[in-house]
C-alpha cells in the first residue's frame, strides 16, 4: 500500500508541447471570454439605448394620445355645435320657405280678389248701361294680369276668360234707344187705337179726375173752371184744359140751320146727327171677348190709362235693364190690346206687331255674363293650399 501511494504521489511530468497547448487553450479561453464580455457590454448598451428610445417613444405616444383625445373632444364639441347650427339653419330655412310660400299665396290671392272685384264692377256697369265694352275691357285687363303672373294653376282662369271674351264679342246687345223710341211711339198712338166695341175716346171734359191739385184762395177773381190735366209720364204730352164752351150741350154745338141753307136744299146738321145716331143703334161686329162689348166710356178711359201705365213701366224697366219685367209688361199690354181692341184695324195690328218685335228682341238678347270666369276664380281660390299644409309636407320629407 505504501508503495502504491508513493507511486501515485509521484508528479506527472507533462511534455513541453502539452504545456504550450494548455497555455494556448487558456489564452483562447480568455480571449473568448473577453470577446463575450465585450459583446455583452455592447448588447447592454444597445438595450439601454433601445429602452431609452422606447421610453421616449412611449412618452411621445402618450403625449400624442393626450393631444388626440383633446382634439377628439374639441371635434366632438365642434360637431355638436355644427349640428346645433345646422338645426338652427334648417329651422330658419323652413321659416323662410313658409314665409315665401305665404307671401306667394297672399300675392296670388290678392290678385284673384282684385280681378274678381274689377270683373263684378264691370259686370254691374254692363248690366246698367247695356253695353259690353266695360266688361270686355275688364276681361282683357284680367287676362294680361294672369299672363304676367305666369302661374300654372291660373291657366283655367285664362281659358275661361278667353271663352267669355269670345262669347261677349259675338253676343248682340240691347238697342236701348231704338226700343225706347218704339215704346214712345206706342204711347203716342194709344189714343188712336180703336176699341172692339167701337166707342170713341172719352172727351176731356168727361174724363174722371185722377189727381186734383190743391186750391189756394186768392182775392183775385178765379178764371172759369176747366177740366183737370192728367200727366202719366215724361213722354205723354200734357192734355190741354177744355174751355167751358166745349162742354156745352149738344144742341149748342149744332147751330140752327140758316135760312140760306134751307132755301138751297142742303142737308141740315140735325139730319146728320139723326143719321149718325141711327147708325150707332144697330152695328154688326164680331167680338171674341164678351166683356169688351160691355165697356162704357169711363171704363175705356181707365183701360187706356192702364195700358199707358204698363207701357211706362216697361219703359222704366228697360232703362233699369230689367228685361224680364219689360217682357212681362209688354205681354200684358199685348193681351189687353188683343182682348179689348179691334184687331182688324191697321193701327192695332201695327201696335201688336211692334209689341211682338219688342218681346222677341228682348228674348233674343242676353244680358252680358261672365259665369265661367267667376267660377274659375272661385275654383282657384279653393285650390290655393293652406299655409300649414306646405310646412307639414316638408316636415314629413
Amino acid at each position: 500500500m505504501p508503495g502504491a501511494l508513493a507511486r501515485w504521489r509521484k508528479p506527472v511530468v507533462l511534455p513541453t508541447w502539452g504545456a504550450w497547448l494548455l497555455s494556448g487553450a487558456a489564452a483562447l479561453a480568455l480571449l473568448l471570454a473577453y470577446n463575450q464580455g465585450q459583446r455583452l457590454n455592447r448588447m447592454q448598451e444597445q438595450l439601454a439605448l433601445q429602452s431609452g428610445a422606447i421610453h421616449e417613444q412611449s412618452i411621445e405616444a402618450r403625449t400624442l394620445s393626450h393631444e388626440a383625445l383633446a382634439l377628439a373632444r374639441d371635434s366632438a364639441a365642434k360637431v355638436s355645435l355644427s349640428e346645433a347650427r345646422i338645426n338652427e339653419y334648417t329651422l330658419q330655412r323652413s321659416r323662410i320657405e313658409q314665409m315665401a310660400f305665404e307671401l306667394s299665396r297672399s300675392r296670388d290671392e290678392t290678385m284673384l280678389n282684385d280681378i274678381e272685384a274689377s270683373l263684378r264692377l264691370a259686370l254691374q256697369q254692363a248690366q246698367l248701361t247695356g253695353l259690353a265694352d266695360p266688361l270686355i275691357a275688364a276681361l282683357r285687363n284680367a287676362s294680361q294680369r294672369v299672363e304676367r303672373a305666369d302661374a300654372p294653376r291660373l291657366s283655367a282662369i285664362q281659358r275661361a276668360i278667353e271663352r267669355d271674351l269670345q262669347r261677349l264679342t259675338h253676343t248682340a246687345m240691347t238697342d236701348t234707344a231704338g226700343l225706347l223710341g218704339r215704346i214712345d211711339k206706342l204711347l203716342a198712338q194709344l189714343e188712336l187705337l180703336p176699341l172692339a166695341n167701337g166707342l170713341p175716346p172719352l172727351p176731356m171734359a168727361e174724363q174722371p179726375v185722377l189727381a186734383q191739385a190743391p186750391v189756394v184762395a186768392t182775392p183775385v177773381a178765379s178764371p172759369p173752371a176747366t177740366a183737370p190735366t192728367v200727366e202719366i209720364g215724361p213722354t205723354s204730352a200734357p192734355r190741354q184744359p177744355v174751355a167751358p164752351a166745349a162742354t156745352a150741350a149738344p144742341a149748342d154745338a149744332n147751330p140752327a140751320p140758316s135760312p140760306a141753307a134751307t132755301q138751297t136744299g142742303a142737308p141740315s146738321p140735325w139730319w146728320h146727327g139723326m143719321r149718325a145716331g141711327l147708325g150707332e143703334l144697330v152695328r154688326v161686329q164680331r167680338i171674341d171677348a164678351p166683356e169688351a162689348a160691355l165697356l162704357n166710356r169711363e171704363q175705356t178711359f181707365f183701360l187706356r190709362e192702364n195700358i199707358r201705365l204698363q207701357l211706362m213701366n216697361a219703359r222704366m224697366g228697360l232703362l233699369a235693364r230689367q228685361s224680364e219685367a219689360v217682357r212681362a209688361d209688354l205681354a200684358a199690354v199685348q193681351t189687353l190690346l188683343q182682348k179689348y181692341y179691334d184687331t182688324n184695324a191697321p193701327r192695332t195690328r201695327q201696335a201688336l206687331r211692334t209689341l211682338r218685335q219688342l218681346q222677341d228682341h228682348l228674348q233674343a238678347v242676353q244680358s252680358p255674363a261672365i259665369t265661367e270666369t267667376l267660377v274659375a276664380i272661385q275654383a282657384a281660390h279653393q285650390s290655393l293650399p293652406a299655409p300649414g299644409a306646405a310646412s307639414a309636407s316638408k316636415g314629413k320629407r
